[in-house]
């Protein structure tokens, strides 16, 4: 058997997940061995390949908490590199030796795996960015990859600060990899190599379990008072609010588009939060496009009917509105402006074809 140098843990706590997918997908490496942690489930009913490289662990308790799955998994890892994955998902083949090389030649303490999902021909390029090794979370936009998908070195990972923990049923990662991305490690990341596919075509995904405003925000306001991020400079909080509000509260609209989808406290909640983030980081909206400045206004003011307006005028607003802010000179000024993301798409495609291996 060839040397095992690479572990990704497989948490699995359904036997419809379709986890024999996901851990042939990572046989395919000769030297990946899956850890696939049996949450709260008889291990013996998955249905796994039958493999040397295949390491099964029942995990029992934490009930919903998959942050405790990948920490248990990480804790029992002895190869270099470690990895994290969901049982719906799969590697495409020659990506995990792919990220080796890449960590190898970039003398890299960390490899961002590409990404992509099941019914696109494509990778995303998240995070936005034309540089490949080095990453900086500010410049590179590192905070738009929340979850550590990838691999990355083992001792590093295994630090109790990195630890997901079992408060939450989603989100715990959110916290892992705001520090993570901010502490001074190498980091490297080719969106054009083979990619991490994300499965849709489980039955159910926990992330994706509807849910009051107040439960699946809660990390968002637990990572905003972690006492490491609230030491960030005023750049990486400006970085890291302006994706959390793209992300939690214009993604928090996008999903109620009508007013029965807002569940009793939903409004207020978002409210809070806005404000919250506002106060974190007091330039975090200036840099939004108008239509995502309209509906952010209205959230702070709690104005219901225009936010549903709002957000149904979204796709059909004017050219100026989708691409400049209220202050036109923020498009230039703020690195995540809509004009910052054109030019940052454009330079990550052209740099794709420069290879150094």
């Amino acid at each position: 058997m060839s040397q095992i140098s690479t572990e990704i843990v497989v948490p699995v706590h359904d036997r419809t997940r379709p986890v024999r997918r996901a851990v042939e997908s990572l046989l395919k490496d000769a030297e990946t061995r899956a850890i696939v942690i049996a949450h709260n489930i008889d291990p013996d009913v998955l249905d796994l390949p039958s493999s040397d490289r295949v390491r099964v662990l029942p995990l029992e308790g934490a009930e919903g908490m998959p942050g405790a799955t990948f920490d248990a998994g990480i804790a029992a890892a002895t190869a270099p590199w470690v990895g994290i994955m969901g049982s719906d998902d799969w590697y495409q083949d020659g990506a995990l030796a792919a990220m080796r090389r890449r960590a190898k030649h970039d003398d890299a303490d960390g490899v961002i795996a590409p990404l992509t999902h099941q019914f696109l021909e494509f990778n995303q390029i998240k995070p936005l960015t034309h540089r490949r090794s080095g990453l900086d979370p500010v410049r590179d936009r590192m905070f738009y990859r929340t979850a550590p998908l990838g691999i990355y070195r083992t001792e590093i990972m295994q630090r109790p600060e990195y630890r997901f923990g079992d408060v939450f049923p989603a989100g715990s990662d959110m916290r892992v990899t705001a520090l993570l991305w901010t502490a001074g490690f190498r980091f490297s990341y080719y969106w054009d190599d083979p990619a991490y596919v994300v499965g849709k075509d489980a039955q159910s995904r926990v992330t994706f379990t509807p849910r009051p405003l107040q439960a699946t925000g809660a990390p968002y306001r637990a990572l905003l008072e972690e006492p490491l991020v609230a030491d960030f400079d005023r750049a990486t909080r400006q970085a890291l609010a302006v994706k959390m509000a793209r992300v939690h509260i214009l993604g928090a609209v996008t999903l109620r588009p009508t007013e029965d989808l807002w569940q009793p406290g939903d409004l207020a909640w978002l409210r809070a939060y806005a404000q919250d983030l506002r106060h974190f980081a007091p330039g975090v909206y200036r840099g939004l496009s108008r239509r995502d400045q309209r509906i952010i206004s209205a959230v702070l003011r709690a104005d219901l009917p225009e936010i549903l307006t709002a957000q149904a005028q979204w796709k059909s607003s004017p050219l100026l509105s989708r691409a400049l802010p209220a202050n036109p000179l923020m498009a230039v000024i703020e690195r995540d402006s809509t004009l910052h993301w054109a030019l940052a798409a454009a330079g990550a495609r052209l740099a794709a074809g420069k290879r150094p291996f």
